[in-house]
């Protein structure tokens, strides 16, 4: 079974993916990194899947809701034709076309992952307004972008083609996970989309008594992650009344309910 098989909440996926001529050795072992793992095993149903290549300049590259396992061979098809040809690169700009794709999909109430692959080779043209003698990437966007990935639906991920330490720093900054590309291809399955659900069976056996009491069981399972995380439950809607038009709704809880979910395990 495929990984994406294990997801039921579908996202958005967009990926910044360095196609300058400093990853022509290895640009190959990303591609199929990208077909094999994001495409093939990673993308469900309704996903949304965006590719951003980036050199001097930062175009789209493949842009597609999956609908279909046809979706996805379209997009294989897409990713293959990159080519690691690209002069310079600026990592700035690719942040500003990036930037522009993530605040247009902001509140569209979907689940948002950001994978920057790069070899972190900074090098864009003195034309570039991100120019810098020193390679340092100098952003603006980024600690606004880190504001954003510490929203409960926001997730971002770098991963590090090589050992550049700037990555590593980006990825602090914000406030997301790097991790080192294998180029052989062993050790490059990490967790991409990690999903909280809830079984809604126990909601379905909700009995009340006489008096008007009950007793609630939520039962949450987490899925795709390899470490520990945060959940907090403000509140839940619990709807009474047969007819719609008389329907009322209102929230149990009296206060707010923090646990951590261990990876692969359910919680009551």
């Amino acid at each position: 079974m495929a990984f994406g098989d294990e997801r039921g909440e579908p996202v958005d996926l967009i990926v910044g993916l360095d196609k300058s001529l400093s990853m022509d050795d290895k640009i190959e072992a990303v591609k199929q990194f990208v077909i094999n793992y994001l495409i093939k095993d990673i993308l469900i149903i309704n996903d949304y899947f965006l590719v951003i290549e980036f050199y001097e300049k930062a175009q789209v590259a493949a842009a597609d809701y999956i609908y279909s396992e046809q979706d996805k061979e379209n997009l294989v098809a897409k990713i293959s034709a990159i080519r690691a040809d690209g002069k310079w690169t600026d990592i700035g700009n690719a942040f500003d076309r990036l930037r522009d794709e993530l605040l247009e999909r902001m509140n569209n109430g979907r689940k948002k992952v950001f994978l920057f692959i790069s070899d972190g080779v900074n090098e864009p043209p003195r034309t570039s307004k991100y120019f810098s003698s020193d390679r340092k990437l100098k952003h603006e966007y980024i600690a606004k972008l880190s504001e954003f990935l510490n929203m409960p639906n926001w997730k971002a991920q770098i991963l590090n083609i090589g050992d550049n330490l700037e990555l590593e720093a980006l990825a602090k900054q914000l406030k997301g996970d790097a991790h080192k590309f294998d180029l052989e291809g062993k050790n490059n399955q990490f967790e991409v989309v990690g999903t909280m659900e809830v079984d809604t069976q126990s909601l379905k056996d909700l009995k009340v008594s006489n008096d008007g009491k009950g007793a609630l069981e939520l039962t949450v399972k987490s899925q795709r992650y390899n470490e520990p995380q945060k959940l907090s439950i403000s509140s839940i809607k619990l709807e009474t009344g047969g007819n719609q038009s008389k329907t009322s709704s209102k929230n149990p809880l009296k206060r707010r309910y923090r646990l951590s979910v261990k990876p692969s395990l359910k919680y009551r």
